[in-house]
């Protein structure tokens, strides 16, 4: 016989303390029943009548106010002036995942327990957030029973074939909750508001409206978000309503308890988040396209695709196309030619996003359907790592009584199987999902795993809409991303709901935990499971999406936020235990950037400093009698500081921090007035938690400085000028057969390609008072092969690329491709794109180095002008964080402060102006160039310096950080150049030496 494991509920703080924020709002109120007559059925032509109960609430608005304002600066929320207008609602703002159902139940036996309430309406906005309800009250009714005295108390889910539930919810004078859908009642039409036989003649909303029932509204900002459901929810004629959600859109109504996404990660009462991303090197091999968006408006789209990138084979972009343009020129890659033109575009319609299309001239169309092997491979690695992820945390879970589940979203369900019998033919994703699995599990690695010899077809499942014929379907989302519920949807919800503590046991033959749920670990769903269920023990979330992804961010992570339990139905908290690793095709970057704009579109204000921010101070205070006390900052003085720091300029006016309390928190200061400065320490760390990473930018005054008037007069600068002025012209003798044999026998050593990879990354995402942060994992991140590419060459003209790329002439780039034929043959078959781009850069690295090598310079008559030093004061920042002008002795050069590039420039500057042996230096102007046939070069430095006490040398310098040989190969070959002009100046009788250096000792 089954034994699966019962869930356990814990007496928890936070939510008790939610519990009695909805409680206090009564003090005051009197214990006492609203009764009424109820019409009963007709019976042999007789009217059978009952006497109902319903709630009254006898206690003053002005009460409920002052309530109301003691609970807000109780709970550190600011105090409302006054109520919403109509009937009284509150806000309960509570992260997903800890519990919000559960206090609302709790709220309910307390309101009847301390004010004899007995009747309640929870509203709910969809079947699969009441599918979670009622799952919800039937797995805590015996607790709540244990905890209020066996209290008797009924939840029903309004069917509008059953009326006569209605009738005996009113009649009756126990706790009765009705569940209703928004969608029964917000349109005139709905059988809740027809006049029904079975009772009589009245409407169901008639006998729910004598009740005065108090509401609980669950996520109103899908509920009650239109005005026809506003005014449904009006005619209940409710007394009062309570709003639970984890973001309030509407924020009208006060708030009177807040256990935000901050607050439940810093009290880790939610799993931390962990991103896994998948990354595709940029693979311009092939034509990879993505329909992103369409602006009918604009007449245009936006599509991702690889864009031409110096270095690399392409990289991803997104690109604004309209009729008419061609691709391959808007990406400047070849392999797009395929394409042609846009030949037109289809707009969304009937709000369905998945109506948008581009049409090519000579290519299929492209839709939010449309994939290509990239994407294949990409979803291919997420299942694999999901699989991987999901082992590795079983190896670690198991032991201690924890089973590991997993989630796969998808959008099309036949991609993972065609009908609910298991026989039937695996998709794609099915099939990939089978071999990675058979394939991992075999590893030594999971050889004592407890489910390592289940059948691999039993291990997975997928909870979708199935139709009368038995096949699976794809559920029906509006263009909001809400589910649109049907029939067939219902049935998986009651399935999955049903299966939730068979899915948290183990399976176990010797327990008789043998069904088919207790071997299940991995999960598959449409759209149908992105709300209203989760299961605390999902470890691992991935979404395998073709077409526009209707499930965000939040909603995936909500499945599996959930606190874990164990065999005992125990939770098992700690983040060394509860961490959701989600599954993304996108850096994790991008995921947090996108959470953070989800978080902030649904109303959340991260980083905003209230004026009860600093409430929660307490401060030493001193009484008459010279004894001392503590007591917190008062509302009026947290919000007198919050006006000072604005004041100050610490704070901002939409009351966000400033660059200047980031710097006052990183240096530890911050300068207050004398009322407040024993605080402090306090308002810094406060501070310091409530703000988000704010970009330091510092505005630093410029400082003009001109060269000394006397200049030209100088004879150490006349001296070293005279030496370095003379200018240049150059020509190149080029050895065809000689660069071609090079060129060849280098391609014939083989290329350092690879085929494209992925690359899996893993970073933390944190929750902060200042926004959504992500902690990376050091390193570069796994890197994998998913398949060997096969790629057309024939859309790939290497010799017009390598053309326009080096400037060589065809019949020299055919030489060298011919005499290495079988090697790049070969290597190009790899990855054609990069190989174009490795021969590309080859070439003009063997091109420049050999005309570096045969290029002669020749002084002429012409002279850089030494006035051009006084037309042009040298400009940079003197003070501040980063300052790029250090002060010299000006009897040592043009002007009294030297200008720098890097740390070693400044390094040199300084031990040149400290050198007695420097008689004199330049940091050669920017218009100091030095003509070559790539581009002009500047070299570093010109010095004057006294070598072994006696002889004078004039050098040129240029200084890096490494030696010259481990530089990049465009700064030796302009060093080359500048070599080859100094030589010039010396073969003509000018004395110079030009010198490499990484310091100034070395100029000797």
């Amino acid at each position: 016989m089954s034994s699966n494991m019962k869930i356990k509920f814990d007496q928890l703080q936070y939510q008790d303390d939610a519990v009695q924020s909805a409680i206090r709002i009564f003090e005051g109120q009197e214990t006492r029943a609203n009764n009424f007559t109820v019409l009963g059925q007709e019976m042999l032509g007789q009217i059978q009548t009952e006497i109902g109960t319903g709630n009254g609430q006898f206690i003053s608005a002005a009460n409920v106010l002052d309530n109301t304002k003691r609970v807000q600066l109780d709970n550190g929320i600011s105090p409302v002036d006054s109520l919403n207008p109509g009937f009284p609602q509150f806000n309960i703002e509570m992260e997903t995942g800890t519990g919000k159902t559960f206090v609302y139940f709790k709220t309910i036996l307390e309101l009847n327990k301390k004010y004899g309430f007995t009747k309640f309406v929870i509203l709910v906005p969809s079947v699969a957030i009441l599918e979670g309800v009622r799952k919800t009250y039937e797995i805590t009714k015996d607790f709540f029973k244990s905890q209020y005295d066996g209290a008797v108390y009924n939840a029903f889910v309004y069917n509008s074939d059953r009326p006569n539930d209605v009738r005996n919810y009113a009649a009756s004078s126990n706790i009765e909750i009705m569940i209703i859908n928004i969608q029964k009642f917000n349109r005139d039409a709905t059988k809740f508001k027809q006049p029904n036989e079975d009772l009589q003649g009245a409407a169901p909303v008639e006998l729910v409206q004598q009740t005065n029932p108090i509401l609980i509204i669950d996520e109103p900002q899908s509920t009650d978000n239109t005005d026809n459901a506003k005014a449904a929810i009006r005619e209940l004629n409710p007394s009062l309503a309570f709003r639970y959600s984890a973001t309030h859109r509407d924020k009208s109504y006060p708030l009177i308890y807040r256990l935000g996404p901050v607050e439940a990660y810093d009290q880790e009462l939610v799993k931390q988040i962990v991103v896994s991303s998948i990354e595709a090197d940029a693979d311009g091999n092939e034509a990879y396209m993505r329909l992103i968006s369409t602006d009918a408006k604009k007449q245009t789209a936006k599509l991702g695709v690889y864009k031409f990138k110096k270095g690399a084979a392409g990289e991803q972009a997104e690109i604004t196309v309209k009729k008419g343009e061609n691709i391959a020129l808007k990406t400047k890659l070849s392999v797009y030619d395929e394409y042609g033109d846009v030949q037109d575009i289809d707009f969304t319609r009937d709000d369905d996003p998945n109506t948008q299309a581009v049409h090519f001239t000579t290519h299929e169309s492209l839709t939010m359907a449309s994939q290509n092997i990239q994407d294949e491979n990409a979803k291919r690695l997420q299942i694999r790592n999901t699989i991987r992820n999901h082992l590795n945390k079983e190896l670690y879970l198991n032991p201690r009584g924890i089973k590991v589940l997993s989630l796969f979203f998808i959008d099309e369900v036949a991609k993972y199987r065609a009908s609910k019998d298991e026989d039937a033919e695996l998709g794609e994703y099915g099939r990939w999902f089978e071999e990675e699995y058979e394939r991992l599990i075999a590893e030594d690695t999971y050889k004592n795993l407890r489910d390592r010899d289940v059948p691999v077809r039993e291990i997975h499942n997928g909870y979708f809409s199935v139709d009368k014929t038995g096949a699976f379907k794809n559920s029906k989302v509006d263009k909001f991303g809400n589910n649109k519920a049907t029939k067939d949807d219902e049935s998986t919800f009651e399935t999955i709901m049903k299966n939730k503590e068979g899915l948290l046991t183990f399976y176990d033959e010797e327990k008789g935990n043998t069904s088919n749920a207790n071997k299940l670990r991995f999960i598959w769903s449409h759209s149908a499971l992105k709300e209203g269920w989760d299961n605390p023990n999902v470890f691992q979330i991935a979404t395998l999406v073709e077409t526009k992804d209707t499930i965000t961010k939040r909603q995936k992570i909500g499945r599996g936020l959930r606190i874990a339990v164990n065999q005992d139905g125990q939770r098992v908290p700690g983040f060394d235990v509860n961490t959701l690793t989600v599954m993304a095709n996108e850096s994790y970057e991008k995921f947090a950037t996108d959470l953070q704009k989800e978080y902030e579109d649904a109303g959340v204000e991260f980083g905003k400093f209230e004026d009860i921010i600093f409430t929660k101070i307490e401060r030493t205070v001193m009484a008459e009698d010279g004894t001392e006390s503590t007591r917190h900052l008062t509302v009026d003085e947290s919000t007198q500081l919050v006006n000072e720091l604005v004041d100050a300029g610490y704070i901002s006016s939409n009351r966000k921090a400033t660059s200047k309390l980031q710097e006052a928190v990183q240096r530890q200061t911050i300068e207050l007035s004398d009322e407040f400065s024993d605080v402090k320490a306090e308002v810094l760390r406060i501070s310091e938690h409530n703000m988000g990473r704010v970009p330091i930018k510092r505005d630093m005054p410029i400082k003009n400085v001109p060269a000394k008037l006397d200049l030209i007069k100088d004879p150490n600068f006349l001296d070293l000028w005279n030496h370095i002025n003379k200018k240049t012209t150059y020509e190149i003798h080029f050895d065809e057969d000689q660069f071609v044999n090079l060129a060849v026998a280098r391609l014939k050593q083989g290329s350092p390609i690879s085929r494209v990879q992925y690359t899996t990354r893993m970073a933390s995402i944190k929750q902060s008072n200042g926004g959504i942060i992500y902690d990376a994992e050091q390193g570069d991140g796994t890197r994998e092969t998913v398949v060997k590419a096969e790629y057309d060459l024939s859309k790939f003209d290497i010799l017009t690329y390598l053309q326009n790329e080096t400037g060589l002439t065809r019949r020299i780039i055919a030489r060298i491709l011919n005499g290495a034929a079988e090697r790049v043959t070969a290597d190009f078959k790899i990855n054609p794109v990069a190989y174009e781009e490795y021969v590309g850069d080859l070439l003009n690295e063997l091109k420049e180095n050999h005309i570096a090598e045969n290029i002669v310079y020749k002084m002429t008559d012409e002279e850089w002008d030494a006035e051009l030093f006084k037309s042009e004061p040298l400009r940079g920042v003197v003070e501040g964080d980063t300052p790029n002008m250090v002060s010299v002795d000006e009897s040592k050069t043009p002007y009294e402060y030297v200008r720098y590039d890097s740390t070693i420039e400044k390094k040199f500057a300084e031990a040149a102006n400290l050198d007695n042996n420097v008689k004199y230096f330049i940091k050669l102007p920017s218009w100091f160039k030095i003509g070559t046939p790539t581009r002009n070069y500047n070299p570093d430095w010109a010095v004057l310096k006294e070598v072994n006490g006696e002889k004078v040398m004039h050098f040129v310098a240029e200084t890096k950080g490494t030696s010259e040989s481990e530089l990049a190969r465009p700064e030796r070959v302009r060093i080359q150049y500048g070599r080859e002009h100094f030589k010039a100046l010396g073969r003509a009788g000018v004395e110079i030496e030009y010198k490499v250096v990484q310091n100034e000792g070395q100029l000797e």
